[in-house]
């Protein structure tokens, strides 16, 4: 942009006041003027601006008018909205005169009547005489105001220099784009607006702007703004400029307005809703190609949010207060000001859960036998009652068969089929909804087995009647699972107390040496993953404590083939024995 002046960010003026009798030899009383000498230091520092200004900053400058005016009048910087040579202002004055640069003071008659006033001062380039002034106007280079002040004062008074010249405004679409002169030593520039005229200092600001442009975008189109720009520097914000103002136009071109907007508005996630959250009210981050009106839809259209126009960029929406539960269909679309709607925009679902969801049961277990499954577990704090989950294949999760609406912290399950494996999970309820579902259990109902239990996901039953190992084997394979093979001591020391002790048997295990005498191996072949502890199966084999040994001392012993039985009920339990004795047998389901 051109540059038909430079404006001064700041001028700090200190006027020592000097006064200087005047009129000659009559008394005081007669006298109707008193000469004031004011003493420019354009190198102090003002008590109330941190800045200055050198003289070799202001060489520039040949000839500095100094007018002396009422306290109340103010400095006209523009008229009918164009810059003018301003000092030609029909001002209330006292008086008016010029520098004397050798000694940077400016003598003038004040009135007698006059204690309080303020200074105004022009700087020009060209060297000008007083009586040159009055034959018309010349162009100012700087100039600026005084605060108002006593004749008598001591001190410093600040001459402001700092108003941005030359704004222009240029209208387009959905923008305005700012231009104006920049102001020598200022560090940024404030940019006030509004949709109507009369723009202050207290109209919406755009602060730390770097540049003497902006652009100022997410507007409406076909709409008009109204613009102020003052410079800032460590001491402040300074004077306004003059207002400008233009209109945005629509998408059919510069200027013309008549062409109709037919482009919607493209809308997408940014950041969405963090789930489940127990903030109940969450925040969503989504973009739009253009500015506009948001409608809420779905779940969120009740609460809806304080947001409720997007415009050009990341908008950032702070839903209202919602309830607990799960906001699974809430939908979002802008519609720009030509009416233009965007697609619908499905927010990503999330669960508002401001009450802590409950833990899920501990030691759920569950027993089969005559075509009843009997199921326990540790009880909820907090917890008004429990759902079951079950179903006859594996893993379960809360779309399979529920059970619910019951209190106490165990279940009968009557009236089953058998010859299936039944699985099972709970959950427990309280008014914030349904908690953290607990491990799985399963029970196998058959005739063949007399009762079962689970653990560890493994499902574990115990035949109905006693038989040969290599008939167990059989019944086992038929019912889809194997001779139990045990993995450590503390699913050893569960089984011994689960269906050794419980039911009174020894019990056959998958340990045997039929095919090798003497080289033991489990019914379902090696165990991978645990160091070969699950398949050392010799005289001396220990659990994994490196104390506990698996079988009696001094076993296994038995020559010929042979397989391995749980036979004590406590300590090193297990023995070898020929195979073709009757006993009960433990069968494992993966």
């Amino acid at each position: 942009m051109g540059f038909n002046r430079i404006l001064q960010w700041l001028l700090p003026v200190s006027m020592s006041l000097f006064l200087v009798t005047g009129c000659g030899d009559l008394e005081p009383e007669m006298q109707d003027t008193r000469t004031v000498i004011l003493k420019m230091d354009f190198d102090q520092r003002s008590s109330s601006r941190s800045s200055s200004r050198s003289p070799s900053e202001l060489i520039q400058y040949n000839t500095h008018l100094i007018l002396a005016v009422k306290s109340t009048e103010e400095l006209r910087q523009y008229e009918n909205g164009y810059s003018t040579s301003i000092y030609s202002n029909n001002y209330s004055m006292h008086a008016q005169g010029l520098v004397n640069t050798e000694d940077n003071t400016v003598s003038l008659k004040i009135p007698f009547d006059t204690t309080q006033m303020k200074i105004f001062a022009f700087l020009f380039r060209d060297t000008i005489g007083l009586e040159d002034f009055i034959s018309g106007d010349k162009e100012v280079g700087n100039y600026g105001e005084s605060q108002s002040f006593l004749i008598g004062d001591s001190g410093s008074i600040s001459v402001d220099l700092k108003v941005p010249e030359d704004l222009t405004a240029t209208g387009g679409a959905s923008q305005v784009v700012l231009d104006w002169t920049a102001v020598s030593g200022a560090t940024s520039y404030t940019v006030y607006w509004g949709s109507a005229t009369g723009v202050s200092s207290s109209s919406t600001s755009i602060t730390s702007v770097s540049t003497d442009s902006y652009t100022h975008t997410g507007l409406y189109d076909g709409t008009t703004y109204y613009y102020k720009v003052a410079a800032v520097d460590s001491a402040g914000t300074g004077m306004l400029s003059s207002e400008v103002n233009a209109t945005t136009f629509t998408t059919g071109g510069s200027g013309d307005y008549g062409n109709t907007d037919t482009t919607a508005p493209v809308i997408e996630t940014v950041t969405a809703v963090t789930t489940p959250t127990s903030d109940s009210t969450p925040d969503y981050n989504f973009s739009s190609t253009e500015s506009g009106s948001i409608t809420y839809g779905g779940l969120c259209a009740t609460a809806g949010s304080a947001t409720t126009n997007a415009i050009v960029g990341h908008n950032l929406i702070i839903f209202n207060t919602l309830s607990d539960g799960s906001y699974i269909n809430c939908t979002i679309t802008v519609t720009d000001p030509a009416g233009n709607e965007s697609t619908t925009l499905q927010i990503p679902d999330f669960t508002v859960q401001t009450i802590p969801t409950l833990p899920a049961p501990y030691n759920l277990s569950a027993s089969g036998a005559n075509n009843t499954i009997t199921l326990t577990w540790n009880s909820v704090s907090g917890a008004s009652s429990y759902i079951l989950y079950w179903d006859n294949v594996s893993g379960i999760d809360s779309s399979d068969n529920p059970i619910n609406v019951f209190t106490n912290d165990n279940y009968t399950h009557s009236n089953m089929d058998n010859d299936s494996i039944y699985y099972y999970k709970v959950a427990a309820v309280n008014s914030s909804g349904t908690g953290t579902l607990s491990s799985v259990a399963s029970a196998l109902l058959s005739s063949y087995v007399k009762d079962s239990a689970s653990l560890s996901g493994h499902t574990f039953a115990i035949t109905s009647a006693a038989m040969n190992w290599n008939n167990a084997k059989v019944q086992a394979t038929a019912l889809g699972g194997y001779l139990t093979t045990v993995n450590s001591k503390a699913e050893n020391d569960w089984l011994t107390t689960r269906f050794r002790i419980q039911h009174g048997a020894e019990l056959w295990i998958g340990a045997n040496d039929i095919a090798t005498n003497n080289t033991w191996v489990w019914d379902n072949g090696t165990t991978s993953g645990d160091s070969g502890l699950t398949d050392n199966l010799s005289g001396n084999a220990k659990w994994a404590d490196n104390i506990t040994r698996k079988w009696v001392s001094g076993e296994p012993n038995h020559s010929g083939a042979s397989c391995g039985q749980i036979w004590k009920t406590s300590g090193p339990n297990w023995d070898d024995t020929p195979c073709n004795n009757n006993k009960y047998a433990i069968i494992e389901f993966d």
